[in-house]
């Protein structure tokens, strides 16, 4: 996703220093390149962020005397990305993109990732998960609880166990969607945001996709 905003607003870039500029230069264009990617550089630590690149555009932009227009509008197209890219789209990687819409339906809800995962109907998990579950209770929802708890080594010795763990393990939650065959849920745990979907087969739900990490604020409100 990542790739495909910053190319996309690279190309109205372009587009626009055709308009401003009516000669089609190839070293302007390399520069508006270089300005550009230059822009994404950052040194990141677990507390804060640092644009290098972006520093380093702006003190370029004060140097050149020539196309100083268009190098300003580079730098400011830059930063715009940038600013979308840290706070409107979480930091996955495009494999995780490319494998389902679904995947990208589950992930856009969060600020921050740890981690995303995707499991198969087939799997011997999918049978640890349902362990103390009956058909009387929610599957899916009491499958990501067992999960969550499997996830941080927390054991759980019987349904009984389980069933009072949303109250003495300080879980908390919502479902987000649940369709004829498709249900989303979402659940926290001593503040590590966990949402999982899960899919029917043969009318029975089974774990496909599980995010972890920080969700945005508008959806726990």
């Amino acid at each position: 996703m990542h790739f495909i905003i910053a190319g996309t607003v690279y190309f109205l870039l372009c587009a626009s220093v055709l308009l401003l500029h009516k000669e089609r230069n190839f070293i302007l264009l390399l520069k508006l390149t270089f300005i550009y990617i230059l822009t994404f550089v950052s040194f990141k630590t677990d507390s804060f962020t640092i644009p290098i690149g972006i520093i380093l555009g702006l003190l370029f932009l004060f140097k050149v005397k020539k196309d100083k227009k268009i190098m300003l509008l580079t730098v400011i197209y830059g930063i715009l990305t940038n600013t979308v890219l840290h706070y409107f789209t979480p930091p996955i990687p495009l494999g995780y993109i490319t494998e389902s819409t679904e995947m990208y339906e589950v992930v856009e809800k969060f600020n921050e990732i740890e981690y995303v995962k995707t499991f198969l109907e087939t799997e011997e998990m999918q049978l640890n998960l349902k362990k103390f579950i009956d058909r009387d209770l929610d599957i899916p929802y009491f499958m990501l609880i067992s999960y969550i708890l499997i996830d941080n080594d927390v054991a759980v010795n019987g349904k009984e166990e389980l069933m009072t763990s949303p109250h003495e393990k300080h879980l908390s939650g919502t479902k987000i969607k649940a369709t004829e065959n498709k249900e989303v849920i979402y659940l926290n745990y001593n503040g590590i945001d966990y949402i999982g979907l899960f899919e029917y087969s043969k009318g029975e739900p089974y774990l496909k996709i599980v995010v972890r990490g920080s969700v945005k604020k508008r959806l726990v409100d």
